[in-house]
């Protein structure tokens, strides 16, 4: 049984290197190419906004409801089929 050596695995990385890789800068719009970076915040305040955060029966309630309306909107749409010009998009 031949055996996998480090040459072998030199060989599949070489190989590997040449692969074409597709255009991602073609994919982004003029105007994300041309927005700003987003503003960073520093972590303490992230932390200290995620702890301020309650929940309560409201708040649960307003998920469910959300949860229960993406449901019914899923069972939709699974019941239509996609022609190719609506795959493409």
């Amino acid at each position: 049984m031949p055996r996998f050596s480090a040459v072998h695995l030199c060989v599949l990385l070489l190989i590997a290197g040449c692969t074409q890789f597709p255009d991602v800068d073609s994919a982004l719009s003029d105007q994300a190419l041309a927005a700003d970076y987003p503003t960073l915040a520093p972590m303490d305040q992230v932390l200290a906004d995620a702890g301020s955060t309650e929940i309560d029966d409201e708040s649960i309630e307003e998920v469910e409801a959300r949860a229960e309306s993406l449901r019914a909107r899923a069972d939709a749409l699974r019941g239509q089929e996609l022609d190719d010009t609506a795959a493409q998009n």
